[in-house]
């Protein structure tokens, strides 16, 4: 029965070590794939940085544009208001006129002494 015992505590502490061994190196193994993906990962975050500062240089260079637009479209809007202002002042004039001063005005006809052109 000692033998038994004997070798019943041998098979015991084989498996043990044999359990520890297999942890160790399937840890092992699993930290090594691990650091790979790590590695591609870390590949991948330079590469994506990289683009995002560029594409952070095309941002502000977009909003320099849009700005400078934004600027043209406010001095066209005055521009738009002050020939509306002077097309509102003539059609304003034009309503003033007789029968007769229309007649003149769309014939072309001046009886001013002096001569004036169109």
């Amino acid at each position: 029965m000692d033998k038994c015992r004997a070798i019943l505590i041998a098979i015991v502490i084989l498996v043990l070590v044999g359990v520890f061994w297999l942890y160790v190196n399937y840890k092992d193994q699993d930290t090594s794939i691990h650091s790979n993906e790590i590695e591609v990962l870390k590949a991948q975050n330079d590469l994506l940085s990289t683009e995002n500062k560029s594409l952070d240089v095309t941002i502000g260079l977009l909003v320099l544009q849009a700005d400078s637009l934004m600027r043209l479209v406010e001095i066209k809007k005055i521009v738009i208001t002050d020939l509306k202002k002077a097309k509102h002042e003539k059609i304003k004039a034009i309503d003033d006129y007789s029968n007769d001063k229309l007649f003149r005005f769309f014939a072309r006809i001046n009886t001013d002494s002096t001569s004036t052109e169109w």
